[in-house]
């Protein structure tokens, strides 16, 4: 909702609807300000064929303190990425697999998210956040090198906004597109 006030933030969870097969969970995070800094819907699902499912522990363990965890500075610091003609482009490594083994969809979103802060900067010619994301997974993604690229559909450069599209392909499985979203960003003033 905001930039975040400090250099901490506390993520907390709250189970919605557990189902035989996963869970629905509503995530809200907190900073020093006042106020939720973000909230998400999330879903997990069970997986029958692999030991230690990540919803079965969460459910059933008590709760905890969460451990600190050291504050990445980079995306790189997490995975690696490259740049390349109108995007990213980053290598689906064990740190971006989800339980499945496929590229994870919350890094997908911030492969798209950071594609288009890059096209939107470049066709504004100042810095641009993104304040609308909307994702379609169209396919998984089990091979990469995975591209990320934005092509921008309009500028309203009086407002500041740019509207765009971005695609995220899969080059190391024939260019199979795994994600097609939409997204509005503005040059924060």
């Amino acid at each position: 909702f905001r930039a975040a006030v400090g250099d901490r933030v506390r993520a907390t969870g709250r189970l919605l609807k557990r189902r035989r097969t996963g869970g629905v969970f509503d995530v809200t995070v907190h900073d020093a300000a006042p106020g939720p800094l973000a909230t998400a819907t999330v879903t997990l699902a069970l997986l029958r064929d692999q030991p230690g499912t990540k919803l079965g522990s969460a459910i059933a363990a008590p709760a905890r303190p969460a451990a600190s965890v050291r504050r990445l500075e980079t995306l790189g610091e997490l995975v690696e990425v490259w740049a390349v003609p109108g995007g990213l482009a980053l290598a689906i490594t064990a740190n971006v697999r989800n339980s499945w083994g496929v590229l994870s969809g919350g890094i997908a979103a911030l492969a798209a998210e950071l594609a288009a802060e890059q096209a939107a900067g470049d066709a504004l010619g100042e810095r641009c956040v993104v304040d609308g994301l909307g994702l379609h997974f169209l396919a998984p993604g089990r091979t990469g090198p995975v591209e990320a690229r934005a092509e921008v559909v309009a500028t309203d450069r009086g407002a500041g906004r740019v509207h765009l599209r971005v695609r995220l392909r899969d080059v190391g499985a024939e260019g199979r597109e795994l994600v097609a979203a939409s997204v509005t960003a503005h040059a924060p003033r």
